[in-house]
Protein backbone atom coordinates (compact mmCIF):
# COMPACT_ATOMS: atom_id res chain seq x y z
CA UNK A 1 0.00 0.00 0.00
CA UNK A 2 1.46 3.40 -1.01
CA UNK A 3 1.82 6.18 1.75
CA UNK A 4 -0.86 7.97 0.47
CA UNK A 5 -3.50 5.32 0.37
CA UNK A 6 -2.38 4.56 3.65
CA UNK A 7 -3.33 8.26 4.30
CA UNK A 8 -6.43 8.09 2.57
CA UNK A 9 -7.55 4.84 4.59
CA UNK A 10 -7.20 6.01 7.97
CA UNK A 11 -8.61 9.49 6.98
CA UNK A 12 -11.84 7.63 5.75
CA UNK A 13 -11.51 5.29 8.68
CA UNK A 14 -11.37 8.68 11.19
CA UNK A 15 -14.02 10.22 9.28
CA UNK A 16 -16.82 8.27 9.91
CA UNK A 17 -19.80 9.46 12.20
CA UNK A 18 -20.02 7.35 14.45
CA UNK A 19 -16.69 9.06 15.85
CA UNK A 20 -18.43 12.24 15.81
CA UNK A 21 -21.88 11.99 17.75
CA UNK A 22 -23.27 14.97 19.70
CA UNK A 23 -25.82 15.50 22.38
CA UNK A 24 -26.63 18.24 24.23
CA UNK A 25 -27.90 18.51 28.09
CA UNK A 26 -30.28 21.34 29.20
CA UNK A 27 -27.52 23.54 31.92
CA UNK A 28 -26.02 21.89 34.54
CA UNK A 29 -23.22 23.91 35.73
CA UNK A 30 -23.59 27.66 37.17
CA UNK A 31 -21.13 28.86 34.42
CA UNK A 32 -23.22 27.43 31.70
CA UNK A 33 -26.80 28.38 33.24
CA UNK A 34 -24.70 32.02 33.72
CA UNK A 35 -24.51 31.92 30.12
CA UNK A 36 -28.32 30.44 29.69
CA UNK A 37 -26.56 27.52 27.21
CA UNK A 38 -26.76 23.97 26.65
CA UNK A 39 -24.07 21.80 27.42
CA UNK A 40 -22.58 19.91 24.03
CA UNK A 41 -21.19 16.47 24.43
CA UNK A 42 -19.36 14.33 21.97
CA UNK A 43 -19.01 11.05 22.06
CA UNK A 44 -18.54 7.75 19.69
CA UNK A 45 -20.78 4.78 19.24
CA UNK A 46 -19.10 1.98 17.87
CA UNK A 47 -19.10 -1.67 17.29
CA UNK A 48 -22.53 -3.79 17.09
CA UNK A 49 -24.96 -1.09 15.35
CA UNK A 50 -28.35 -0.21 17.82
CA UNK A 51 -30.95 -1.73 17.64
CA UNK A 52 -34.06 -0.30 16.09
CA UNK A 53 -35.96 -0.93 19.09
CA UNK A 54 -36.08 -1.27 23.12
CA UNK A 55 -37.17 -5.02 22.41
CA UNK A 56 -34.41 -6.07 20.31
CA UNK A 57 -31.77 -4.10 22.10
CA UNK A 58 -32.53 -6.13 25.30
CA UNK A 59 -29.74 -8.47 26.05
CA UNK A 60 -27.42 -7.52 24.03
CA UNK A 61 -24.34 -6.30 25.14
CA UNK A 62 -23.52 -2.37 25.79
CA UNK A 63 -20.84 -0.73 27.38
CA UNK A 64 -21.02 2.92 28.62
CA UNK A 65 -16.83 3.70 28.83
CA UNK A 66 -16.09 6.75 30.44
CA UNK A 67 -12.00 6.93 30.66
CA UNK A 68 -9.53 8.63 32.43
CA UNK A 69 -7.19 10.96 31.31
CA UNK A 70 -7.14 11.98 27.47
CA UNK A 71 -9.53 8.17 26.63
CA UNK A 72 -12.09 10.63 24.79
CA UNK A 73 -14.47 9.25 21.53
CA UNK A 74 -11.24 8.33 20.01
CA UNK A 75 -9.95 5.57 22.42
CA UNK A 76 -11.96 3.27 20.34
CA UNK A 77 -9.89 4.22 16.81
CA UNK A 78 -6.81 4.27 18.35
CA UNK A 79 -6.54 0.67 18.77
CA UNK A 80 -9.49 -0.03 16.11
CA UNK A 81 -11.77 -1.69 18.88
CA UNK A 82 -14.70 -1.62 16.08
CA UNK A 83 -13.52 -4.47 14.46
CA UNK A 84 -13.56 -6.76 17.70
CA UNK A 85 -16.91 -5.09 19.11
CA UNK A 86 -18.43 -5.93 16.38
CA UNK A 87 -17.20 -9.34 16.26
CA UNK A 88 -18.13 -10.01 19.41
CA UNK A 89 -21.86 -8.03 19.43
CA UNK A 90 -20.87 -5.20 21.63
CA UNK A 91 -21.76 -2.00 21.59
CA UNK A 92 -19.28 0.78 22.77
CA UNK A 93 -20.58 4.19 23.57
CA UNK A 94 -17.52 6.34 24.96
CA UNK A 95 -17.77 10.37 25.55
CA UNK A 96 -15.61 13.12 25.62
CA UNK A 97 -14.89 14.55 29.28
CA UNK A 98 -15.62 18.10 29.69
CA UNK A 99 -13.13 20.41 27.89
CA UNK A 100 -11.78 17.35 25.67
CA UNK A 101 -12.42 17.20 21.77
CA UNK A 102 -15.87 18.19 21.21
CA UNK A 103 -17.45 18.66 24.60
CA UNK A 104 -18.03 22.23 26.51
CA UNK A 105 -15.17 23.29 28.87
CA UNK A 106 -16.07 23.63 32.14
CA UNK A 107 -14.26 25.64 35.25
CA UNK A 108 -12.31 23.02 36.90
CA UNK A 109 -14.25 23.18 40.50
CA UNK A 110 -17.18 22.20 38.22
CA UNK A 111 -15.43 19.81 35.98
CA UNK A 112 -16.02 15.97 37.78
CA UNK A 113 -19.75 16.57 38.46
CA UNK A 114 -20.88 17.61 35.18
CA UNK A 115 -18.63 14.42 33.79
CA UNK A 116 -20.80 12.40 35.81
CA UNK A 117 -23.76 13.86 35.40
CA UNK A 118 -23.08 12.83 31.58
CA UNK A 119 -23.11 9.40 32.35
Amino acid sequence: MTRQAAMNEALTYLADARYHRVFHLASRTPSHQRRDKRFRVTYSDIGRPACENEDEEAGKATVFFCGGLFAGRWFGACIKADLVLKARGVRLINIDRPGMGGTDEVPLSERLNVFMGTS
